[in-house]
């Protein structure tokens, strides 16, 4: 016996809320939890007018399965941030305090007086 189709994309929805502390803390996302939970929940609420259980079963299916390769961390980082990107008016936007130290490296990294150390330290 299947289990209801509204059922089921209630449990995939609360499965997800649940994962998402998992899934920024694996894939270091620069998103505050309840901002991913809105952009979450906007997803859902897209689809929550359709009634037909052809089109809605595949719609659960590809989003479970989307969601056990993010926990499994199977997905890209890029795949991942794709589904948070901030669109247009969007309430997502990345939080400054955190990946601090990265954006400090990627700063050293790619800044322009920075390079005649670099280069002091290629060989000849």
């Amino acid at each position: 016996m299947s289990v209801s189709l509204p059922l089921s994309s209630f449990s995939l929805y609360r499965k997800c809320i649940k994962s998402l502390p998992d899934i920024k803390r694996s894939y270091r996302l620069p998103y505050e939890v309840s901002a991913m939970e809105t952009v979450v929940r906007q997803k859902f609420r897209l689809n929550a007018k359709l009634r037909d259980p052809s089109i809605i079963r595949p719609l659960i299916d590809a989003a479970s399965k989307d969601l056990e390769e993010c926990l499994i961390v199977w997905k890209q980082k890029q795949e991942v941030l794709r589904f948070f990107q901030p669109k247009q008016n969007s309430i997502l936007t990345p939080n400054p305090n955190e990946n601090e130290e990265e954006r400090e490296l990627m700063e050293k990294l790619f800044n322009p007086g920075n390079l005649d150390d670099f280069e002091r330290h290629l060989p000849q």
